[in-house]
């Protein structure tokens, strides 16, 4: 089973993502903070990460470069509040230049973020 491991503060959404990808098919771990989220990776494995860069206590680009050196076939998606239209893109592309494989503005559908899981995926 393909494990997704969602990294995010808002418990709500990671009950959200929790509920759509486990309806997808995938087997879903989460947490509310980096640290937790790098433990669970070196403990389980797990075919990719799903994080919000910004969260309280943590440096989420700085996490996204840990993930990549430590782990550097993990598919990571970065996520992020789609609330001040420029801001978020520039955020989402420093995001990929820390090594996240792709974006997502929680904003969007989430049929978008499983298209682009299924992506990296396959």
């Amino acid at each position: 089973m393909i494990r997704i491991l969602v990294i995010d503060n808002s418990e709500n959404y990671r009950y959200m993502l929790k509920a759509v990808l486990g309806n997808a098919g995938f087997g879903v771990i989460d947490t509310n903070n980096a640290f937790t989220g790098l433990e669970v990776t070196r403990k389980y494995f797990i075919n990719m990460v799903l994080i919000d860069p910004y969260m309280p206590q943590t440096d989420g680009m700085q996490t996204i470069a840990e993930f990549k050196k430590e782990f550097p076939g993990l598919r990571i998606i970065a996520m992020a509040k789609d609330s001040s239209g420029e801001g978020c893109k520039e955020l989402l592309n420093i995001a990929r230049d820390c090594g996240a494989w792709d974006v997502f503005k929680k904003g969007e559908n989430v049929g978008v973020l499983l298209q682009k899981i299924n992506a990296l995926l396959s």
